[in-house]
């Protein structure tokens, strides 16, 4: 791949965002070879700050990739500046990239933000955290600009604001940005089946057009809920089904504006929670402290799983078992009759061979009775029944057949045996409460050894990590609360939209009226299997691209024949035998990059690739394998690594080395850029980025 082939950002400009005061830049390589830019901070010092600055500059919208809530300018004008501002002063915060094209064109976009103060005193306390200028009296504009240069950099045309949101997409789609602003963080979650689905389910949608789709299908029921609902108020019975329809959808549409509330609420929160632990992390004792309660928490959560499986398995248990407890006696009854009449030599009325056969083929309740048990009330009720056909009117092939054949469902339904087995689960589920018990015991007194920790500031950072903690916990059961509620008025608008349905169906309906929701029914159903279509195929091209990498980087890579993604997006590793293979971290984490660069491959991204903290939760010899995976692949890629000094620069005690040691011999690396803390000539006290230079 040449340089005409690739979109590459020359040129990084930061002035006066975040905690960057003055300006700060950051030239980038256009090297095919030498194409890795390291930008290094301790953690808090503001690598991902420049990751969301970028993400700003392009699309307008402020991103933080951990929590993905958008906004337009909150957090970018350094809070000093906006803080000191008098009634009628202003300040400014920008950012610059200089882009290159496939083309060859050069580029120069910026992104502005210029506030004014218009009080003498801000009303209220200035919040340092969200650099919120609520009720400040502080004024935001923001101003995008884009301009063409020529070789000598000299400007050649600039862009219409207008047009300035079309020139970027056509650069760099939105819509794919995961895929060359990839959050490293993300890469945790291959290790968890359920969260790597979620993560693959939501790239396929992004890259294939769905949204698209899913408007088409959105606006063809609105269009066809209207119809019935014209039609329906010419019937009175059917006024009356669409009035309770309407009634449901409109309580479904408060929840759901409750929901997007709590949903914004609980985001704030976990920011607030999120910036408590990072101040409290700065602190030696705090961090050793807190990295105690991580693991506890870790236990905890699995323990909770673990009782929640115990739970399940108790009430299946009970279920599966109590039926056959409850006709014992019927059993012992019909066994009796057995008895008699095979010291009779009689044949009895029995159960036909063929049903024999079926009982001793599977489940003995639900061939006697004749019927699947449900698992509800209305389950219980049959009872009755089973006992009158236990012994029905065919003829047995055998008494003695008949016989052991009702002795095997009376040993089944033991009552010792069940209750051995019920205990046993009682047992365990007792355990792991007591185990979580005595977890919780240690959390408290971890979190109350923080609460006596002294910080320099003289907060109290413990008690307010509790106090958000219990806000945090308190509006998830909120939440989960509200969405109970939904499922079940989702349940009840299904079947009111039949019930209306079926009665619109059975009126005398105009034709060119009927005709029209035919005709909106075939567009839905088309979009629908064509939305299937496209779903399948982008699934199967990112199996096999991701495939093609993994097998390419893996670590112990022979081990491995090909990757999968199901239908329902869960990926997995397999051997030549289809069998699953169990990843270590490292595998997972290559996983995970195998999985960005096939995106990158289906979708023809040639631009530069950032990834913000690839070697986060990552340690010893897995952090060596992503390390090497890093330094051997990503060829004529403009890479931005964004890592901690530790993670860069030093190993750990579990045996990880330095990623430097890995990159350096390749020859790759083109410049070291580093985070450090300053004080400027005025007194302001911020950051900067400034180059690298170490001895290796």
């Amino acid at each position: 791949m040449s340089n005409k082939e690739r979109i590459l950002i020359k040129n990084i400009t930061i002035k006066n965002c975040g905690n960057f005061y003055g300006e700060h830049n950051i030239e980038l390589s256009d090297s095919l070879d030498k194409n890795f830019t390291i930008i290094i901070g301790t953690s808090g010092m503001g690598k991902s700050t420049i990751f969301k600055l970028i993400y700003w500059c392009l699309f307008g919208s402020h991103y933080d990739p951990k929590t993905e809530v958008d906004s337009t300018d909150e957090g970018i004008i350094n809070s000093t500046l906006l803080k000191n501002l008098g009634n009628g002063e202003k300040t400014s915060a920008s950012v610059t990239l200089d882009i290159h094209d496939q083309d060859g064109e050069k580029y120069v976009l910026s992104r502005t933000l210029t506030a004014t103060s218009h009080r003498e005193t801000n009303s209220k306390k200035f919040d340092e955290l969200n650099n919120s200028r609520i009720n400040s009296g502080i004024q935001i504009i923001s101003e995008s600009k884009m301009r063409m240069t020529g070789e000598e950099g000299q400007q050649v045309n600039e862009k219409d604001t207008r047009l300035i949101k079309n020139a970027i997409s056509k650069l760099f789609p939105e819509n794919l940005s995961d895929f060359f602003l990839f959050d490293g963080e993300k890469l945790v979650q291959f290790r968890t089946k359920s969260e790597a689905a979620e993560l693959i389910k939501d790239g396929i949608e992004k890259i294939s057009g769905l949204p698209i789709v899913d408007n088409l299908i959105k606006n063809s029921k609105n269009t066809r809920d209207a119809i019935i609902s014209h039609i329906a108020d010419k019937d009175s019975d059917s006024s009356v089904l669409a009035k309770l329809l309407q009634d449901t959808k409109e309580e479904m549409e408060k929840i759901n504006n409750t929901l997007n509330d709590k949903d914004v609420e609980l985001t704030k929160k976990q920011l607030e929670y999120d910036g408590v632990v990072k101040k409290i992390q700065s602190n030696k004792t705090g961090k050793d402290i807190h990295s105690q309660i991580i693991v506890l928490d870790k236990t905890k959560k699995n323990l909770t799983t673990k009782i929640t499986k115990t739970e399940s398995k108790m009430k299946d248990f009970l279920f599966d078992n109590l039926p056959e407890l409850l006709i014992r006696d019927t059993l012992e009854k019909s066994e009796e009759i057995f008895a008699k009449l095979e010291d009779e030599d009689k044949i009895p009325p029995s159960i036909s061979r063929g049903a024999i056969d079926k009982i001793l083929a599977s489940d003995p309740l639900r061939c006697i009775c004749g019927r699947d048990f449900q698992k509800d009330d209305g389950s219980w009720k049959k009872l009755d029944e089973i006992k009158q056909i236990i012994i029905d009117d065919d003829i047995s092939q055998g008494i003695t057949q008949g016989r052991g054949l009702i002795s095997q469902i009376l040993d089944r339904s033991m009552p010792k045996k069940i209750n051995e087995i019920y205990l046993e689960l009682v047992e365990d589920g007792r355990s792991s409460r007591q185990e979580k018990e005595k977890i919780l015991s240690e959390l408290d007194d971890l979190n109350d050894e923080i609460k006596s920790i002294e910080f320099e500031d003289d907060e109290d950072y413990g008690q307010q990590k509790k106090e958000l903690w219990g806000d945090i916990s308190l509006l998830t059961a909120v939440i989960a609360g509200w969405k109970e509620d939904l499922e079940d008025l989702e349940i009840e608008r299904k079947a009111r939209e039949f019930k209306l349905n079926t009665r619109i169906e059975h009126e005398k309906v105009d034709i060119t009226e009927r005709n029209k929701i035919s005709i909106i029914k075939a567009v839905q159903k088309f979009a629908s299997e064509k939305r299937s279509e496209i779903v399948d195929e982008l699934r199967n091209k990112t199996e096999e691209a991701t495939n093609r990498y993994f097998l390419e980087s893996a670590p112990e890579k022979e081990i491995f024949d090909h990757v999968k993604i199901s239908s329902k997006y869960d990926i997995t590793a397999c051997d030549a035998d289809d069998y699953v293979k169990e990843l270590s971290k490292g595998q997972s984490h290559v996983l995970g990059l195998s999985y960005v660069s096939g995106c990158r491959q289906i979708t023809n991204t040639n631009t530069f690739l950032f990834i913000d903290s690839p070697l986060h939760n990552i340690s010893g010899d897995s952090r060596n394998e992503i390390s090497q995976v890093l330094s051997k692949n990503l060829p004529g890629v403009q890479v931005v690594l964004f890592v901690t000094d530790s993670e860069y620069l030093q190993g750990d005690e579990r045996g990880a080395k330095p990623v430097r040691t890995y990159l350096n011999p390749t020859n790759k690396v083109w410049k070291e850029y580093q985070i450090v803390k300053t004080t400027a000539n005025d007194g302001v006290k911020g950051k900067t980025v400034e180059e690298f230079k170490r001895d290796v």
